[in-house]
């Protein structure tokens, strides 16, 4: 279960990433957190599941197709880094195409994520939970709930350095420290 909440923080953090795209630091910082997060679940997944002995001993076609998936899911997360890069030095032709391969890599990250519940053995009521947890996104800030998130949020946001956690009555406020900028 804990696995399915990061992942869709996760895509919380694509999601805002994509929402703040014009704001290029918080952009930046959102998507290498995405990133940070992505690839250490990868690595937990490695570690506790032993994910490589079961890719290579016959998995059944659901988890080929999800192993695929995540496979391109890090490769397009290196092929959008280097566009963002090559964008961020000005070499604006590749602005094009990573906004197209952009689309493609949110595309198979929700595929990812969809999979990831059937081959993970997560139950339909976990999955409703998650669907729940409320996020609000307006004026350059992030809202989330403070329980839902309360001990991956800071800690991601802090180390990506583009965005700080306050504690408010309502839950975490993720507020842009790039306004006026």
């Amino acid at each position: 279960m804990m696995l399915h909440v990061i992942s869709t923080f996760v895509l919380l953090l694509i999601a805002a990433g994509v929402r703040f795209r014009k704001n290029t630091r918080l952009h930046l910082g959102l998507m290498m957190a995405a990133f940070v997060v992505d690839i250490s679940l990868v690595a937990y997944i490695e570690y506790k599941r032993h994910a490589i002995h079961q890719a290579t001993h016959s998995p059944g076609p659901l988890l080929a197709f999800h192993i695929v998936v995540s496979l391109a899911v890090v490769v397009m997360y290196l092929v959008q880094m280097q566009l963002g890069r090559r964008v961020l030095a000005g070499i604006h032709a590749s602005k094009g195409l990573h906004i197209r391969l952009g689309i493609t890599f949110c595309a198979l990250r929700l595929i990812n994520y969809g999979t990831s519940f059937m081959v993970g053995g997560t139950s339909q009521h976990e999955v409703a939970h998650l669907a729940t947890v409320p996020v609000t996104v307006a004026c350059n800030e992030i809202y989330f709930p403070a329980d839902s998130i309360e001990g991956v949020l800071k800690p991601v946001f802090i180390a990506a350095g583009t965005a700080k956690p306050v504690q408010h009555n309502l839950g975490i406020i993720i507020a842009n420290n790039n306004q006026g900028k």
